[in-house]
């Protein structure tokens, strides 16, 4: 019976471990936001996930599938959005805002992808499903919306303004990235480890064509060798490995097995993985955090009780 549920929640547990990881990386990557631009840290991420994604496709002796142009249009299209522009969003939002309410912005992802999905892909969710996501996204909000006295006032009101704008293009162009995505994999039998390679390599290859183009116009050719010198690169590839390569394959498996909105909603709950850490690290966890992780969780079972 345990098989067996955990077969057919293989989307949901995929969607739930990447939230987890996601979540210990956020921490990560808002400490480097001093020391690195968010196109970057996207470009840096990304390549690393590339390397660390085709290294284990040739220990796996995984060839490159047989796909109809229109799905590889797809992936390469949701690279495109998804990473190259929703990413560098999301990293400049998490700079501005840190890492609770950016991820409080992240779970806007959930609805929109449903919504896009429910009208591009025809894909239905029961009202449990609904409600599900609709727990999830309260639980989660409720959770991040807890900012102490100190926190706010620290916070620019421009600055403040600024994240909030990067964080929801970066759940737009997220969602529209996750229904490409999955398009793209129901219509194949395309490995997650492939067609995350795709999507970032196109989305890095984007963002390096236009680094080089934006370089030669304005900037003397010396200094196109200084664009990664000086940085902390152990504290990145470990953050890339993790968030990239392993968050983004599990990520990959979600949206294979499982509906997108669906998917997202559990991709969303990175803020209820946060708190543990937070309390693990010493920091004082209210009440009410904790009773938010507690609707989080509930929001959760619903999603699982659909399989």
């Amino acid at each position: 019976m345990f098989f067996n549920l955990l077969i057919n929640s293989l989307g949901e547990i995929a969607a739930l471990s990447a939230a987890s990881i996601w979540a210990c990386t956020a921490i990560v990557d808002n400490g480097l936001g001093q020391k690195i631009s968010p196109w970057k840290m996207t470009i840096l991420k990304g390549s690393i996930g590339i390397v660390a994604i085709t290294l284990t496709l040739l220990w796996q002796g995984m060839s490159f599938p047989i796909l109809n142009p229109v799905s590889i249009g797809f992936l390469l299209l949701s690279g495109v959005i998804g990473i190259c522009f929703g990413d560098t969003c999301y990293f400049q939002s998490l700079y501005c805002l840190g890492p609770r309410r950016t991820l409080l912005l992240q779970t806007l992802t959930s609805p929109f992808s449903a919504l896009l999905a429910f009208t591009y892909l025809h894909e239905s969710l029961s009202l449990i499903n609904w409600l599900g996501m609709g727990v999830t996204l309260v639980g989660v909000a409720w959770v991040i919306s807890e900012q102490s006295s100190e926190q706010s006032h620290n916070k620019r009101s421009p600055q403040l303004q600024t994240g909030i704008i990067y964080g929801v293009l970066a759940s737009v162009a997220q969602a529209i990235g996750a229904v490409l995505s999955r398009a793209a994999l129901t219509q194949t039998s395309i490995n997650p480890l492939w067609s995350t390679v795709l999507r970032l390599s196109a989305g890095v290859a984007v963002l390096l064509l236009w680094y080089f183009l934006q370089k030669r116009k304005h900037s003397p050719r010396r200094q196109q060798q200084k664009m990664f010198s000086g940085l902390p690169m152990g504290t990145v590839v470990v953050s890339a490995f993790f968030g990239t390569f392993v968050g983004g394959c599990l990520q990959q498996t979600a949206f294979k097995y499982t509906a997108t909105g669906v998917a997202q909603a559990l991709c969303a709950t990175s803020p209820a993985f946060i708190l543990p850490i937070a309390m693990w690290m010493g920091e004082k966890v209210s009440y009410r955090a904790i009773q938010g992780v507690l609707i989080a969780y509930a929001g959760i079972g619903l999603l699982l009780g659909h399989v």
